[in-house]
């Protein structure tokens, strides 16, 4: 006999799921004495749907912690005009219409990861992948119109890292923004290092043989392709990662396009990679503001395909910013108790993960509440390490962005002072020195510049934010390179949080000698700094060259 009871509560869960989810999936239902729906949990974003019965069983309400967004934009062409009755689409279901100004808008998302493409015959577009949440409930995108023929590389699941011993799909596509028809177009594929190519698959027209030469590369042959066309090739890795994985492992895919057009073009997509025994950690809200509640939730997990079906002396320690006060520190498993006697770091004995049994617990969460008391650094950057006796241990950190609310300035000077800067730093200086006077000298207004240093990512500071000529003068007299000096250096991270706010059309001066981290959140970074300063038409100077015992080692 079928139960229409539970058919319509499902089926009403279903119409608010498809409301307030997007592709995700309900994982636990949970169902009272009466076989009545009382929850839904979504285990893949710890998002919930919880409902009450009066007593004749009708709902009486619904509680959900499930937030929706809006992002919007304005698609513009190469000239600035607008770009009418393009379809501007998210993750092949919520979908837009550009209107006579170009604008779009998309609303009702809920939080998470997504991919946003364009489309309208004539043009040819560069999607992207963004994130909404935090309560940050606008988010403006800016869609680039191609000029060149491109390749991008996503990942078949965004909200997800790379597992060691498991397999991870993604797909590359090629575009053609140019000017011409793509001919004799191919694209070579490097397998990354201690992975095995499970399956390479070219879509349509493109052939790809799946041959792996002595370099650990692959090629697929495109079809000739009219401006405006696309096509996707589909690419499965195992990966073995056999080999140490080292603090803070990530996947690094890259893919090469050849073809008519003069310039090659070169894809790079880094994903984190989640080892056997893995710490990652996440901070909300992102921004915080001054006086703030800063919660941080830290997953300590023995992956379920572990070798070792038990993780022996596991011990999770995690370093804070001076600026955070602690509030209260607990774990979901009984018998797991901190150690905040040497606060600001965090000490956890967890002893054994274990999934050799259904049962046994593989997982434990640290609940880690504080205050933001002060602001010294721009970012706060909290460094996280889980060890074992029997696994390697994994290296990671979380980082929160400090919410300064919308104060713009004319101008920011960014400048890395790690030890490697040392030799060349004072006559930096000097020539900094030289521009603010002769900046400060003209007629006019005085601008606001702001000054920020940076070596680490827990080391981004703000060194003076003013419109004084001699507060400016006085910050840099007291600048000092130091520490650090080994390559790569949290150069995107400083400059991403400089280019959002800065005034539009105004400038960027930036002096560094090392490139930046290679890692996802890096990767994320530089995308968003080229989407402010392409928006906001900002002025970039960056004198220095990297140096060339930096490349190596970033190589």
């Amino acid at each position: 006999m079928i139960n229409t009871s539970k058919m319509c509560q499902k089926a009403f869960v279903a119409i608010i799921g498809m409301t307030f989810m997007n592709l995700s999936y309900a994982i636990n239902y949970t169902y009272d004495n009466l076989d009545r729906l009382v929850s839904v949990n979504y285990d893949s974003n710890k998002q919930f749907i919880n409902y009450t019965y009066d007593d004749a069983g009708n709902i009486i309400n619904v509680e959900t912690n499930i937030f929706l967004y809006t992002i919007n934009g304005t698609l513009l062409d190469k000239q600035k005009n607008p770009i009418e009755g393009t379809l501007v689409q998210v993750d092949k279901r919520a979908f837009a219409i550009t209107d006579s100004n170009g604008y779009w808008e998309i609303i009702d998302l809920p939080e998470g990861h997504y991919n946003l493409i364009a489309k309208k015959e004539g043009y040819a577009f560069m999607g992207q992948d963004f994130e909404v949440g935090n309560q940050d409930w606008i988010t403006e995108l800016k869609i680039s119109v191609l000029s060149e023929f491109k390749l991008r590389i996503i990942p078949a699941n965004l909200e997800k890292p790379a597992e060691q011993g498991k397999k991870f799909r993604f797909n590359i596509t090629a575009i053609n923004g140019g000017d011409r028809v793509a001919t004799d177009a191919s694209i070579v594929y490097a397998i990354p290092e201690n992975t095995q190519l499970v399956s390479i698959r070219g879509l349509g027209d493109v052939e790809c043989d799946g041959v792996v030469s002595d370099d650990r590369e692959t090629t697929c042959i495109l079809p000739d392709l009219p401006i405006g066309a696309m096509v996707d090739i589909e690419v499965e890795l195992y990966l073995e990662l056999s080999e140490p994985l080292g603090p803070k492992p990530v996947l690094k895919n890259i893919a090469t396009l050849y073809s008519n057009y003069p310039n090659t073009d070169v894809a790079k997509r880094y994903t984190a990679i989640q080892p056997y025994l893995s710490v990652f950690c996440e901070g909300i809200p992102n921004p915080i503001v001054l006086g703030g509640l800063l919660h941080y939730e830290c997953d300590i997990e023995l992956n379920d395909n572990a070798p070792k079906k038990v993780a022996t002396g596991v011990h999770f320690k995690m370093q804070l910013p001076d600026e955070l006060r602690p509030e209260f520190v607990t774990t979901t498993s009984e018998g797991h108790i901190c150690d905040t006697s040497k606060w600001p770091t965090l000490n956890c004995p967890i002893g054994e993960l274990s999934v050799a049994e259904a049962n046994d617990i593989s997982e434990v969460t640290v609940v880690v509440e504080t205050v933001l008391e002060d602001i010294i650094m721009l970012a706060l950057t909290s460094l996280l390490q889980v060890t074992a006796d029997n696994y390697e241990g994994h290296i990671n950190d979380v980082t929160t962005r400090i919410d300064f609310g919308d104060v713009e300035v004319d101008s920011v000077i960014a400048l890395d002072v790690t030890n490697s800067m040392k030799p060349i730093l004072n006559s930096i200086i000097r020539v900094v020195k030289t521009l603010l006077k002769e900046t400060f000298a003209t007629e006019g207004e005085a601008p606001f510049i702001a000054i920020i240093s940076f070596r680490d990512r827990n080391e981004i500071k703000l060194e003076a934010a003013t419109d004084d000529l001699n507060l400016l003068l006085n910050a840099l007299e007291t600048l000092e390179a130091s520490r650090g000096g080994e390559c790569p250096e949290a150069s995107a991270q400083a400059s991403l949080i400089a280019v959002k706010h800065i005034k539009p059309k105004g400038s960027f001066i930036f002096f560094t000698d090392s490139l930046p981290y290679e890692d996802a959140e890096t990767q994320s970074a530089l995308d968003e700094i080229a989407q402010e300063i392409g928006s906001k038409d900002i002025q970039v100077f960056a004198p220095i060259t990297v140096d060339e015992n930096c490349i190596d080692n970033y190589k």
